[in-house]
């Protein structure tokens, strides 16, 4: 098959809360009544969940063309996921050949960061949090993060205790057990903290992210024990090279 032009193929948005994986692929088709072989795109869309839920990709036909034993053949070259406002990423799934710039742009596009804070002692405080994933390979990539954590309250920091603040996910993955470990079991990356502290306390605490027991948490510590007064503000930004060791 030789593309000589652009070709479009429309996708269908998935109604309001919900969202479905669709795959763009390569159809083979053979016509035994004249013995001509065809292929052309096709987007084959997927089943829509619930937003929360997770959406598998729609069958294909991927029977052996070698032994004749089908007519159509299906190679994926790319899912898609589609919600309300319409595809919204899309993933590469063949190897090889040579990408355009804009193909390139859709495989390297980054994936948004969310984060649970739910059974964290910081849930009731104020965190506004931005950040992207971007994958670089197919099990590595590049993490970009500011953080702006206020606490509600005063407590007692110890000395190295680690403030719990929530586990970080890919948006992608939208169910609590597709969580991801971007880095390996038992690392940490400690980045220094901005805080509106006195001036003594100042450079005495940091933000911390840890891998362990398959979940990436985002972390607060201090150097040295001392009394966190209420409504204090803690900012940091992190850029860092990450290994996802769940793909």
């Amino acid at each position: 098959m030789v593309i000589t032009a652009p070709e479009s193929i429309d996708v269908t948005q998935a109604a309001n809360g919900t969202y479905r994986t669709d795959l763009l692929c390569l159809r083979y088709k053979y016509d035994s009544a004249s013995g001509r072989e065809s292929a052309s795109p096709v987007l084959v869309a997927g089943t829509p969940v619930a937003t929360g839920q997770t959406a598998a990709d729609p069958k294909i036909n991927t029977q052996s063309i070698i032994n004749q034993s089908t007519t159509v053949h299906d190679f994926a070259l790319w899912r898609v996921q589609v919600d309300a406002v319409g595809a919204t990423y899309t993933t590469r799934l063949f190897d090889g050949g040579v990408l355009s710039p804009l193909s390139y742009r859709q495989r390297v596009s980054p994936y948004p960061l969310y984060i649970d804070r739910s059974g964290t002692s910081s849930a009731g405080d104020t965190l506004v949090m931005d950040g992207a994933y971007i994958p670089t390979t197919g099990t590595s990539g590049i993490v970009t993060l500011a953080v702006n954590w206020t606490n509600k309250g005063t407590f007692t920091s110890k000395s190295w205790e680690m403030t719990n603040l929530g586990r970080l996910y890919i948006q992608r993955y939208r169910t609590s057990g597709d969580q991801i470990n971007f880095i390996p079991e038992g690392f940490e990356l400690h980045q220094m903290a901005a805080e509106n502290s006195a001036w003594d306390k100042q450079g005495h605490s940091m933000f911390v992210v840890t891998g362990k027991n398959g979940t990436t948490n985002l972390q607060w510590q201090t150097a040295g024990e001392w009394e966190v007064a209420g409504n204090m503000w803690h900012h940091c930004s992190m850029t860092f090279g990450v290994r996802n060791v769940n793909i």
